[in-house]
């Protein structure tokens, strides 16, 4: 029954890691194609929505290695 709940919550989490990841590279493929947009605080705010989804997708990475590590399953890094 717990490793049921694993399997659950390591597929939300691939499916969070999946839309972060995205987001990730929409928001650098922006940054790259307007970054001479007249107001630098839409560069800026995208600068720091790189990061955010940067850091969330290390938490998120971490949190699979976790309940994987927790199902006594192995994984190839």
């Amino acid at each position: 029954m717990e490793s049921d709940l694993f399997k659950e919550k390591i597929s939300w989490y691939k499916l969070t890691f999946t839309i972060s990841a995205t987001m990730l590279a929409a928001c650098i493929g922006w940054l790259v194609s307007n970054i001479d947009f007249p107001l630098k605080c839409v560069i800026v705010l995208n600068c720091i929505a790189i990061i955010i989804l940067s850091i969330s997708i290390i938490v998120i990475i971490y949190k699979i290695r976790y309940y994987l590590n927790k199902l006594g399953e192995d994984y190839d890094v």
